[in-house]
């Protein structure tokens, strides 16, 4: 079997969910009410199970069973569909019992046969009892199925009942083999009326067995605390986090590892370790990161491993930012506990560089930016290695805002340290370079370093220069090293490169010039090993010593003058000068370690009890507030003007599909023709008649943007969710944006993405979410500065807080030109107003020949830009637009023909493929084919 039912991408819509067809029928698990007799026969069944207590899950009709001995009938329960909207999402994914809603059976302590006679066997666990169709007409049960398995490993039963006249499926898809696909053991048990009783368990020995058959590392079962890394020194050559992530694993057994190498399969994989594979293969990198790849993996991986409680993940190029975005807008449960470790942001590496190459930003370094300013903030905790990093650099010199910042001392896996090597030092007659070679490493200030000292002949006794680097260096690099001495370049695994150190200490000198590292494992090693080594005092590599004395003698200025003076210093050195120093640092690094490793191998999935933050996250407090109150009405406001009434009637089906029904749909008709506006009021009358309350209102033609504001004054619901007529909702939009505004007082509007929706693709597949075909903005207020280059906020077809929008007067009403939503969040954005984009489909976004990105004039749509920069006048703002999208913004939105962004983002593509030469090569030969076709035609 393959795990990549868990995903979203083998069938959309219907995650980890069995294949419906169009005459498959579920009956509405709101209204399902299971009888008194059926009731009563589960109750007996439950009581010869020796069940404490069971917790009905739904509507049932509870009485008195007789021969049953119940101590207390519970039913914390009024509205079941508020309820159900709930469980049928990430936010609120329950983590004890006793958060379902239903009716709560406590049995007597001894079992009441049903005879009247006490069974001498005490009552020894607790059942959970829930119909099939809460489950198959879930949108994504994963968050019930994940709760259910967690629930059934505590010792526990889980009880599904069904009954014939519920669900109509094809054959071989039903309940128990669902269940059993997901890890259950399942035992079937006929009752009256039609009823099928299913008892799932789950044993922690079956259940390893079961992810054995998957390909899984069964101590899996065990993880607490997933580490989410691209890089991993138990796979490959790696940096500091790679490091990091194989000694955490090593010493804490209820860790595990998610690395995110997109074609590695799981075969490659060390202890509990999994390859994005096994949920989703063919799918890119950028889609994995920035679309919805990380995200529905992590989903899945709490559904597959029950255990888990947190999740942590490296902040090198902000791989974990949909993640969090994703728990602050409810697609992952409030009680995941989010953290960053702190390592190597973009801002630390162009700070550590420093030089003419780190002054200006790339446009995706500039995200990366936004992504870091939006994870610091949001994230339940940033684990701090240096004092270094996270406040002199990203809080005093970069304004970062670090939520719950901790700063702990790394794990290294002692084990890892080879036995009996040579302590006897001796003159050094061989150099040794540990870094890459690039200037943040510190490689040309070694090379500057050398060529000086040789120069004065003080490198007459070394005899060898060896390199300790992932990659090689240039020839020219090369070169001026085999002028001074006999050169090795070496490329070595982590154990390798710890073995030659301890073998070749007694006689070398370790050269370390890296310009700002954060936790320097390197250095540590070095202290480990009881190696003679120079570094550079920088970054936090003072801190991983420790003692003042030691850092004075042995490190030096970030320069290359200074660096050739301490080496020069430390081969003029007698052995016995240094001997002592280093093996009583040895000692106190090694003593310290233990200390520190006893620390990271507790099996908590957070930090210790003591170190843990005082307060909940702000999403579980809320979540926690709303979950037993009813949900606030939601209305739909659709512009209209001569829309294909073949896409309008497409539209009023999602509204009937919507697992949210809205409270009021109005419809306002922008000035369309007469027989068109009868024709539209017809329709609705055939489509929502039954279903939706609607409202018909026809006005004279003024444009998108003031018929969202006709809306506005027409509407009295606190959320609306305004959409474009020829535009759909999928079954969950409405839910999951309610909720992201639920989860937030602050958040203003939310929305997913935008998927297209093409005429040749009528329905959305697996392989468009795998290709990302839809747009990706970064989807925050924190994105407003780079958002006056291109638009990285929101579509229009988003949930809003109705009061807010008024009190800001709406959409900038005053032409007709394009961008209207663009301009609404800048408004938005430089007012202090928040908002944010869902990491999930959305809605499906109809692209046309037609649409305004291509008929509507680019320049009126920078006036209005202009307008809405509240802080600046239209001089200013003017000015500002046009120096961030003038002559040189190879990137500009703003400028030049009439381009759709996705046009415009399929030029800059390949543009960026031009920098490859085998690729232009092969651009320019298809181009010149083109013209040849083009010239004959």
């Amino acid at each position: 079997m393959s795990l990549k039912h868990l995903g979203i991408f083998n069938q959309y819509g219907l995650s980890a969910h069995l294949t419906r067809t169009p005459e498959a029928q579920v009956a509405d698990p709101t209204t399902v009410l299971v009888g008194e007799l059926a009731t009563a026969a589960l109750l007996r069944h439950l009581n010869d199970a020796h069940i404490r207590c069971a917790y009905l899950i739904g509507r049932w009709d509870v009485c008195e069973a007789d021969g049953i001995a119940q101590r207390q009938i519970v039913n914390n329960i009024d509205d079941f569909s508020d309820w159900y909207l709930r469980l049928d999402t990430w936010a609120w994914a329950p983590q004890s019992i006793t958060e379902l809603p239903g009716t709560t059976v406590a049995f007597g302590s001894q079992v009441v046969g049903r005879d009247g006679t006490q069974d001498s066997t005490p009552a020894q666990s607790d059942a959970a009892v829930l119909t099939w169709p809460l489950l198959l007409d879930m949108s994504d049960p994963r968050p019930m199925l994940r709760f259910l398995k967690k629930f059934a490993l505590e010792g526990n039963a889980c009880w599904i009942i069904d009954q014939d006249r519920w669900s109509s499926l094809p054959a071989g898809q039903n309940a128990q083999l669902w269940l059993e696909q997901h890890g259950f053991s399942v035992q079937t048990s006929p009752l009256d009326e039609g009823y099928t009783l299913y008892r799932c368990t789950i044993s922690t020995d079956g259940y390893a067995n079961y992810l054995r058959t998957l390909g899984v590392d069964a101590d899996m079962i065990n993880v607490k605390k997933l580490l989410i890394t691209t890089e991993d020194a138990d796979v490959h050559p790696t940096g500091g986090i790679g490091t990091y992530i194989k000694n955490v694993r090593a010493l804490n057994p209820n860790s595990g590892t998610l690395l995110c190498h997109l074609h590695a399969p799981q075969a490659q994989m060390p202890a509990r370790t999994v390859s994005p594979q096994l949920f989703v293969e063919n799918i890119t990198e950028e889609s994995y990161f920035e679309g919805l790849g990380l995200v529905d993996t992590a989903q899945a991986l709490l559904c597959l491993f029950p255990g888990l409680e947190a999740f942590e993940f490296q902040d090198y190029r902000s791989i974990g930012y949909r993640l969090v975005q994703s728990k602050c807008t409810g697609r992952l449960p409030r009680w995941l506990h989010l953290a960053v470790i702190l390592h190597g942001s973009v801002d630390y590496v162009k700070f550590g560089i420093g030089d003419e190459t780190a002054v200006n930003y790339g446009i995706h370094e500039l995200k990366y930016g936004i992504k870091d300013a939006y994870i610091f903030q949001h994230v339940d905790e940033c684990i701090a290695p240096s004092r270094y990093l996270a406040q002199r650099l990203l809080s005093e010199e970069f304004g970062y805002q670090l939520h719950n910042p901790r700063y702990v001392r790394l794990p290294f896996d002692l084990k890892l340290l080879p036995a009996n090597a040579n302590r006897d030092f001796q003159h050094v007659k061989r150099l040794i370079y540990i870094g890459k070679y690039n200037r943040l490493k510190g490689w040309e200030d070694f090379l500057q370093a050398i060529e000086r000292l040789a120069s004065t002949g003080k490198l007459a006794n070394i005899t060898e220069i060896v390199s300790l680097a992932p990659t090689a260096p240039s020839r020219e690099q090369r070169s001026r090293i085999e002028k001074i001495s006999p050169y090795r370049p070496l490329h070595l695994t982590h154990t390798e490169l710890l073995q030659f150190l301890a073998e070749h200490r007694h006689d070398s000198l370790v050269v370390i010039p890296s310009r700002g590292e954060n936790y320097p494992f390197v250095i540590l090693e070095q202290l480990l090993l009881g190696t003679f080594f120079v570094a550079y005092d920088a970054g936090g590599a003072p801190e991983v010593v420790g003692v003042p004395e030691f850092v004075k003698t042995f490190f030096c200025a970030p320069n290359a003058s200074a660096l050739s003076k301490k080496i020069a210093e430390m081969l003029a050195s007698a052995p016995a000068q240094y001997a002592p120093t280093i093996i009583e640092s040895n000692v106190r690094a090694l003593r310290r370690q233990e200390e520190i490793n006893q620390h990271w191998s507790c099996s908590s999935a957070r930090l210790p009890e003591s170190e843990q933050p005082a307060t909940a996250s702000t999403a579980y407090d809320i979540a926690v507030e709303n979950a037993g109150r009813a949900l606030p009405p939601v209305a739909v406001a659709i512009p209209v003007y001569n829309t294909s009434l073949t896409f309008v009637a497409e539209l009023f089906e999602s509204l009937l599909h919507s697992k949210l029904k809205p409270s009021r749909v109005l419809i306002v008709d922008d000035g369309s023709e007469s027989d068109y506006h009868e024709a539209l009021r017809q329709l609705a009358h055939e489509k929502l008649d039954r279903s939706i309350p609607w409202k018909l209102h026809a006005q004279e033609n003024v444009g998108l943007a003031g018929a969202r504001n006709a809306a506005l004054k027409l509407l009295d619901e606190p959320f609306i969710f305004f959409l474009d007529s020829d535009d759909c909702l999928l079954p969950h939009t409405l839910q999951d944006a309610l909720f992201a505004l639920l989860l937030d007082k602050q958040r203003v509007a939310a929305t997913g993405f935008a998927v297209y929706l093409r005429a040749s693709e009528p329905m959305v597949s697996g392989d468009t979410l795998k290709k990302a075909d839809f747009w990706m903005p970064l989807g925050t207020e924190k994105a407003r500065a780079l958002a006056l280059f291109e638009n990285q906020f929101l579509t229009a077809n988003a949930m809003v807080r109705a009061d807010v929008y008024r009190d800001v007067g709406g959409w900038d009403a005053r032409d007709r030109s394009m961008w209207e939503d663009w301009a609404l969040y800048t408004r938005l954005a430089w007012s202090g107003y928040e908002f944010s984009l869902i990491p999930s489909p959305g809605y499906l976004y109809r692209t046309s020949a037609g649409s305004m990105s291509k008929t509507y004039s680019r320049y009126g749509g920078r006036r209005r830009l202009i307008r809405n920069l509240p802080f600046a006048t239209p001089l200013d703002a003017n000015v500002i637009y046009s120096l961030v999208n003038g002559a040189g913004s190879e990137r500009s939105l703003l400028k030049g023909p009439a381009l759709s962004e996705r046009e415009a983002e399929l030029i800059l593509f390949i543009r960026s493929l031009l920098h490859k030469p085998r690729l232009r090569a092969t651009i320019l030969k298809l181009y010149n084919f083109y013209s040849r076709i083009r010239r004959k035609g």
